[in-house]
């Protein structure tokens, strides 16, 4: 499947599905990932209508994952406004594929509430919001190839 160049972020690095859009409202966020293997990355995180992006800003330890809503299964959030320790306040993934990703957010800025609110309305959009719209693939396809399909199945 051809990946869509428009629209893109505001770095122009994230690729997109046909009719995957970004959500401006979580549009690079400065987060921590917490990886298990290499320690602290510092990155932003971009939410389209289909996946969580992750992009690392450090040189050093390259890293861009991204992650689709469905892969989710709980989400929770660790650490209060108060809290003093370095990346003791965040989000905590967990994925139905086996991976557990945790993302610290700065206190002071209160975003883990908005990136928290927006994981819930697209990992759960039927218990969010009964009428909420699914992603869905834009597919163009050619009348030329529907006849040629048409023709070699009958």
């Amino acid at each position: 499947m051809e990946l869509n160049t428009e629209p893109k972020s505001s770095t122009g690095e994230i690729p997109l599905l046909p009719g995957e859009r970004i959500d401006p409202d979580i549009n690079g966020r400065e987060v921590v990932y917490i990886c298990p293997y290499a320690g602290e990355i510092s990155g932003e995180l971009y939410f389209t209508n289909y996946k969580l992006c992750f992009r690392s800003s450090d040189p050093n330890k390259p890293k861009v994952m991204h992650v689709p809503f469905c892969f989710i299964s709980k989400i929770d959030k660790y650490g209060g406004s108060r809290s003093k320790a370095d990346n003791s306040y965040g989000i905590t993934l967990t994925c139905k594929d086996i991976r557990t990703l945790r993302f610290a957010h700065n206190p002071e800025n209160h975003s883990r509430r908005d990136v928290f609110d927006k994981l819930k309305q697209y990992a759960f959009p039927l218990s969010h919001s009964p009428t909420k719209q699914l992603f869905c693939f834009e597919a163009k396809v050619s009348v030329c190839c529907v006849i040629d399909l048409i023709d070699r199945l009958y």
